[in-house]
Order: structure tokens, then C-alpha cells, then sequence
């Protein structure tokens, strides 16, 4: 049997083992030692991968791993090997790798190839084993048969470029290869995106810093930090891109802001500072990863994006409970409102009390209803106290706790306040999961950093949609109200169909006048008002000649948009047109200025000049021409002839000087057009300004792995604060002495022993006259009390 060249041999080789059922390796080669072909392979040896011996009585002890797996003496080697690069370095902390052995059994079987007059030929092949053979299902898993194609390959790396998970490239190229017959695994591609991540020969840290590096080379308002510790290892980076900048002089007002973990591999956390657009969709203003979750670290944070933002800090911020991160807020942003997340408290009360409100559902509803409905701080604290009294739930230690820092959480304490339709950090968990779908505890910085560009690149692109639409369509009317069509007109579209949503629901709603062109009560009629716990009535007052209206829910104080509650009052007054001031220039769109040619009407920054138009142009031509060259192979070699030809006779044209500087002049006045336009020259900070941005980065290292959060496994276990619901399911079940009853015990029991009959229970105590009926009868104390709380706010007009 002989072969052309030993690639095809092996392929033979490795087809036949495919079919019976084990996995080949390349065991040795021979060179030829003849005079005018020394060191040309003339022998090469492939056999079984079962092949040598390994006695696991003798050789097990010596190469016994610190985790009880067997090691080759082979593996112990590669693992003393040192490389120059720091990625190969271990990392500190880092979660040990179980090995993976292969059984030895000393099999001969094998296949040996010697290259004679320029043909290969089989000089001795061995066909028995002395293990085992695997059936073809299980045999095309086997390591020597897994392997990618050039094709594969290529298209892998076009994957890793856009950051697409591992699981994500495995199950196209299974696709690809038909599900049936795929014998890929998940490791495989893990493997070789590494393979791909080092050959730049840079660590981890180093290539994030060239690639923000080149983010600013590309946006002179792009800005990026970071701090070093001990041995030059990063412990912080900042970064924010210039489209990010601009838009916080218009959205910087609320910022929404949370740490995540499990995004990198180091455990750093990542922080990004979110914020809310003219459209109401999420707005990444900046990102940070940090090493740690202390005061100093976030006060190094928020400094630097104070500097980043031009030194203007945010009206308002809401956060999670963290200590110090609250303490940061308050020395480097001491005149924002800080305000903490509701969900988070609202998620701890179901753990903590759970089961007492499972068992008490009124409690539950009345519970929800005080926190999320209250219109007063003085209607919260009346509440509060028949809460606790009805359901008799003073005991509960939670409740004591959420009570205590209620000016820090309830949306009643906030409602003068601009907050934008949020009360918790749910945009930032939202969008940490976005970022959680292609980066996780396993990926390197620089995977993050990238997904972190694509991620902003695609919101970017959503907000250029959105402009779209609003400049070429317009929304459907629901009514003929005039107010509605000047909220179009006005709006965003998003924000119009929020105001929309509002118009609709109007037909719910009475008007009764108390003081005929002053004062009116707004109330649900009583079929709208059947799930609700406690039925409202909301007082509004006008003043008909300063066109002003308030309303005791103050809606348009926190989120710019006006109630349901004056727009009722305004139906009911027959006037249907609202002044200009109360739709607010923060939900209207931007107006960016253009400067065209006034022959061609075409942008003078996209003039032949510029490079970006030339590229779309020649791009455009030729995805045409390659429709055109792919129908057959005739065109498709002839197009490849061509454009090769074309490649070479492009070089021999030189980029003149001239040409150089009327590009970097185009980008120049792209730049200026962009800051002139927006009116944001205070945000531009020189990175000179920050001592750690001008450290050379090759001197960088890689951060220590974090450790997290929890306690450590070595320490003595501590009392926890254990919810109710775990000491109820814990609980012994207790057993009356007396009567058997498993409801009470001995001493409570109210049986007298030795007489039967059933136990007689205590009679409870009268309830508590309910405030809900008072309220939800005549309202009259509620609504006197609302209407001189609006009386003392009249300054407002």
C-alpha cells in the first residue's frame, strides 16, 4: 500500500481507526541522514494513543495529584514550563484544573510509512489491540478525530471578533455538519479561542489598554483611566465613549448605578453608570471594573467620572444598600439625592417574611398597597401604625428595619424629587444580563472590554432608529383632545405613547368640583376600583389665569409628564390645549445642527475628501459585483484574476502627503462640527491629567484573581439572621400534654385537664376600627387634610 504524501497516509490511518473504534497519535518520525537530503523526513510512525506502559500500583503514588487524579509524568513537565508572557503565568486563587489521563495498556497496534523514490509506502502495520474498541457513536468523540477545517477555522475567528459564546459557534458548526454526525465539543472551541486570544503575545491587561487606546486614537472624546497597586497590576479601570459624554449633558440628570459580577475571570466587578435618554431606553453613560467594593475604591470611581463629565455631578441616583457605596455618594456627590433600590427591599421582605405573609394575605395586600400607593408621608405614617395593629406584625423584625430607613427607599419620600418611571436598579440588572449572555466567569478583560463596544455601538444604533422614526412617521391618534396631538407633535415617540397610555385611561376617572375653577377631587368610578385596596381620590388645584395645575400625586415633578388626574380636570373644564411649558425639553427631540452644500445638499463633513465616504462608496460597488461574480465558477475566477491585478497595480499608487493631511483635516473638522454642534467643550479632559495614563503599558500585569464575597471556608460559622419561613419549616412540631393539640402547649392550653369537650379558645380582642372604610365611604377628613396640604405648595404658581 503506499500514498502521494504522508497527510494523505495519516488520513487513511485515521479514517480506519474512526471506523474501528480507538484514536491515533503521532509517535515518532525518522530523518534521513544521506548526503543532499539531510533532515528530510523519511519514516514516520503513527499509533495507538493506549500505546506505553503506566502500572498504576507503582506509578499512581508517585504521580498523584494534590486532587487525588493520576498525572503522566509528561503532564508534570508541561506544568514546570515557565513562559514569557505573563497570561501563561498562574493566576493566584484560581479554581484547580482536574486533569484528564489516558489509561495505558502497552497497545502495539500501529502503522509505520517509509518514503521511498518520493512514494510512501507501509512498511509495518499492527492491526490488534489489546483494549476495548469503541463503537463509531462514541469513537468520533475520541481526541485524534475532533478537529477543524481551514474554512471552520477562519469562520471561528470571525466569531471570536464579535464575541459570540463558545456554545453559540458549537452549535452553528454542528448545524453545519449535520447534528448527527457533529463530533465537536464545547472544549474544543474553548481551546482554540485561547489558542487564537495568545497569539498576539500580550497579556490580558496590556491588549485591554491598547484597544481603549485606539478607541481614543479613533474619538479624541473618548476618555480612559485606570490605577495600579503594588508591581504594577491594575486594580481599576474607567472608561467612556464620546457619544456617551455628549449625552450626558442632555440625560445626566438620573443615573441608575450597580455592581455584577461573573463577567471576567479575575472576579473584578463591573459598575456601569447608567442613565435614561429623550426616548426612555436604557443609556450607558460610562463603564468601570473595580477590585474591590470600599469606600476609597468608589470614591476614586465617582471623582473620575465627575472629571470625565466635565465636574457636572447628576441630580439624582439611586443604588443598592451597599455602606460604602453610600458613603462615597455623599462625600463626592454631596448635593445629589441618593436614593436606594425597592425591589432589593422588597425581594429581602418575601425571603424574611414570607411565610407570615403567605398566612396572611390581608397583611400582604395592605403591606403593598402603604408602600407602593401612598400619596402623603403623613397618609404613609397613619397607615403604617393600623398596619402594624390590625395584623398584629410588630414583632416582625424587618418591618422594624424597613420602617427605620423608610425615607431612604419608599417612592413616597421621593415624589418632589426627578427620578424618570424608576424606583429600582432593574435597568441596570437588565442590562448586566445583556452583558452576561456573551461574557462570563471564565472570560478575559479584553472579551469584555469588546462586548462592552458592541453592546454601546448597538444602542447607539437603536437611538438613530428611533430619531428616524420620529422625523419620518407620525403616531395614530387615540382621541380629538388638542393636548394629544401636542404631545405628538412635542414628544419623542416613546414618550408620546406613555402620554398616550395616559389619555386613554382618562374615561376612568370623575371629576367632582369642590371649588368651581380652583379645586377638584379626581376618583376611579366604583367598577374600576374592584382590586384595589384602598380606592384613592386625588386633589387637583388650577389656577386658570397662570394656566398652572397640581396635582397631589406630583407625577409631572418626578417623571416630566403630566397625570391622568389634570388631564381629567382639563376635560372636565372643556379645555383641551395645554401650555408649552408642560411638555419639558427633556423627552423632545435633540436638534443637531447640519451644515450642507447648498447645490448638492450633501453634508460638507461627507464630501470626496472624507475617507469614510469613499469607503462606503468602493464598498457598495463591490458587494454589486460580487452578486454578479458568484453565479458560476467561470465569473468567480475571473473576478479573483481581477481584483488581484487591481490590488497590485493599487500599491503602486502612493498615499501623497497631501492626500494624508486632507484626511486628518476631514476628521479634524468631523471632531469640531461634533463639539460646535452639541455645546460640550467643558468635557473635554486631557488624559496628561491622570498620573496612571501615562505609564507605559507594557510594564502592566494582569490583576490577582478577587476573592468572593461570602465567608471563607476556614472561618467558624457565625449565626445568620434565619427568615421565618426557615425556623416554621424547621420547627419541631409542638404537642399539647394535656388535650394533644398540636396548635398550643401545656402551660397555654385553656382545657381543663381531666373533663372533655373540645378546647375552648381565647377570645380575641375587638379589631380596630378600620380607617379604609371611613375613606372609601365619604373621604371627607382625607380629602379636607390633602387639599391644605396642596394650599401650603401654592408658592409653586
Amino acid at each position: 500500500m503506499q500514498f502521494e504524501t504522508d497527510e494523505e497516509a495519516h488520513a487513511f490511518y485515521s479514517n480506519y481507526a474512526l471506523i474501528v473504534g480507538f484514536s491515533t497519535i503521532k509517535s515518532g518520525t525518522y530523518s534521513s541522514r544521506e548526503k543532499g537530503a539531510t533532515g528530510e523526513v523519511t519514516r514516520r510512525i503513527y499509533k495507538c494513543n493506549r500505546r506505553g506502559n503506566l502500572s498504576h500500583e507503582d506509578v499512581g503514588k508517585k504521580n498523584q495529584h494534590e486532587s487525588g487524579v493520576q498525572i503522566s509524568s509528561d503532564i508534570k513537565k508541561r506544568k514546570v514550563l515557565h513562559m514569557n508572557n505573563d497570561e501563561a503565568e498562574p493566576v493566584p486563587a484560581a479554581r484547580k484544573r482536574r486533569c484528564k489521563v489516558i489509561d495505558k495498556t502497552n497497545c502495539q497496534a500501529g502503522m509505520t510509512i517509509t518514503k521511498k523514490n518520493g512514494v510512501w509506502i507501509v512498511t509495518r502495520l499492527n492491526l490488534e489491540h489489546n483494549h476495548n474498541l469503541l463503537a463509531p457513536a462514541l469513537a468520533k468523540l475520541l481526541r485524534s478525530h475532533r478537529f477543524f477545517t481551514e474554512q471552520e477555522k477562519a469562520m471561528i475567528r470571525s466569531f471570536i471578533d464579535v464575541n459570540v459564546p463558545n456554545r453559540n459557534i458549537l452549535a452553528f458548526l454542528s448545524f453545519l455538519r449535520g447534528m448527527k454526525n457533529t463530533n465537536l465539543v464545547k472544549t474544543d472551541i474553548s481551546n482554540y479561542r485561547t489558542r487564537v486570544m495568545r497569539e498576539c503575545g500580550e497579556n490580558d491587561i496590556s491588549q485591554v489598554v491598547k484597544f481603549l487606546k485606539q478607541k481614543q486614537a479613533e474619538d479624541p472624546m473618548f476618555f480612559f483611566t485606570f490605577d495600579t497597586g503594588e508591581d504594577s497590576k491594575v486594580i481599576n479601570i474607567f472608561w467612556a465613549y464620546g457619544t456617551s459624554r455628549i449625552c450626558y449633558e442632555y440625560y445626566g440628570d438620573v443615573i441608575s448605578f450597580d455592581t455584577t459580577y461573573e463577567t471576567n475571570r479575575y472576579n473584578l466587578k463591573f459598575a456601569p453608570f447608567f442613565g435614561i435618554n429623550g426616548h426612555g431606553d436604557n443609556l450607558l453613560l460610562a463603564g468601570a471594573i473595580l477590585s474591590d467594593e470600599t469606600i476609597p475604591t468608589f470614591r476614586w470611581l465617582f471623582s473620575t467620572f465627575l472629571s470625565c463629565m466635565g465636574g457636572k455631578a447628576p441630580k439624582s441616583i439611586i443604588t443598592d444598600q451597599d455602606a460604602a457605596m453610600r458613603a462615597a455618594i455623599a462625600l463626592e456627590f454631596p448635593d445629589t439625592i441618593h436614593r436606594n433600590c425597592l425591589f432589593h427591599i422588597m425581594s429581602k421582605a418575601e425571603i424574611l417574611m414570607g411565610a407570615v405573609l403567605t398566612k396572611n394575605p390581608e397583611f400582604a395586600r395592605d403591606l403593598y398597597d402603604i408602600i407602593f400607593n401612598s400619596l402623603t408621608e403623613e397618609e404613609f405614617e397613619r397607615f403604617w401604625a393600623y398596619m402594624l395593629n390590625e395584623h398584629k406584625v410588630h414583632h416582625l423584625k424587618y418591618l422594624r428595619v424597613m420602617y427605620e430607613n423608610r425615607k431612604k427607599i419608599l417612592p413616597v419620600y421621593f415624589k418632589n424629587n426627578f427620578f424618570l418611571f424608576i424606583c429600582s436598579t432593574s435597568r441596570n440588572e437588565g442590562m448586566n444580563a445583556r452583558f452576561k449572555e456573551n461574557v462570563g466567569p471564565t472570560s478575559s478583560l479584553i472579551l469584555f472590554v469588546k462586548e462592552y463596544d458592541r453592546i454601546i455601538a448597538n444602542m447607539d444604533e437603536k437611538g438613530n432608529l428611533r430619531d428616524k422614526n420620529k422625523a419620518q412617521e407620525v403616531a395614530l391618534l387615540h382621541s380629538t383632545y388638542t393636548f394629544e396631538k401636542q404631545a405628538r407633535d412635542f414628544y419623542n415617540t416613546e414618550i408620546f405613547y406613555r402620554f398616550q397610555q395616559l389619555v386613554k385611561v382618562t374615561g376612568r376617572y370623575v371629576a367632582d368640583e369642590v371649588e368651581k375653577g380652583k379645586v377638584y377631587v379626581i376618583y376611579k368610578s366604583g367598577e374600576h376600583t374592584k382590586d384595589e385596596v384602598r380606592p384613592r381620590k386625588y386633589l387637583v388645584l388650577v389656577d386658570m389665569a397662570q394656566e398652572n395645575y397640581v396635582c397631589i400625586c406630583v407625577q409631572f415633578q418626578k417623571d416630566g409628564l403630566l397625570c391622568v388626574h389634570v388631564l381629567r380636570t382639563l376635560i372636565q373644564l372643556n379645555k383641551h390645549t395645554l401650555p408649552e411649558k408642560y411638555f419639558i425639553d427633556r423627552w423632545r427631540p435633540v436638534e443637531r445642527k447640519q451644515v450642507r452644500n447648498a447645490t448638492t445638499f450633501i453634508l460638507t463633513e461627507l464630501t470626496g475628501n472624507n475617507c469614510t465616504l469613499r469607503y462606503n462608496l468602493l464598498s457598495k460597488c463591490f458587494v454589486d459585483v460580487a452578486s454578479e461574480g458568484c453565479l458560476n465558477l467561470e465569473r468567480t475566477n475571473y473576478m479573483v484574476a481581477e481584483l488581484r491585478r487591481i490590488k497590485s497595480e493599487l500599491r503602486k499608487i502612493p498615499v501623497t502627503e497631501e492626500n494624508e493631511n486632507i484626511i486628518n483635516d476631514s476628521r479634524q473638522e468631523m471632531n469640531t462640527n461634533l463639539t460646535t454642534d452639541y455645546e460640550v467643550p467643558t468635557l473635554i479632559v486631557q488624559q496628561k491629567d491622570f498620573p496612571d495614563s501615562g505609564k507605559d503599558t507594557d510594564l502592566l500585569k494582569n490583576p490577582d484573581v478577587v476573592p468572593r464575597k461570602g465567608r471563607p471556608k476556614n472561618m467558624q460559622k457565625s449565626r445568620r439572621l434565619v427568615p421565618y419561613g426557615e425556623i416554621v419549616r424547621t420547627k419541631k412540631q409542638i404537642t399539647c400534654s394535656t388535650c394533644g393539640s398540636h396548635e398550643h402547649n401545656r402551660a397555654t392550653c385553656t382545657k381543663v385537664p381531666g373533663e372533655g369537650g373540645a378546647v375552648k379558645k381565647k377570645a380575641s380582642a375587638k379589631k380596630t376600627a378600620n380607617p379604609t372604610q371611613t375613606t372609601n365611604n365619604t373621604g371627607d377628613y382625607y380629602i379636607i387634610h390633602q387639599f391644605f396640604i396642596l394650599r401650603s405648595r401654592k408658592n409653586n404658581f
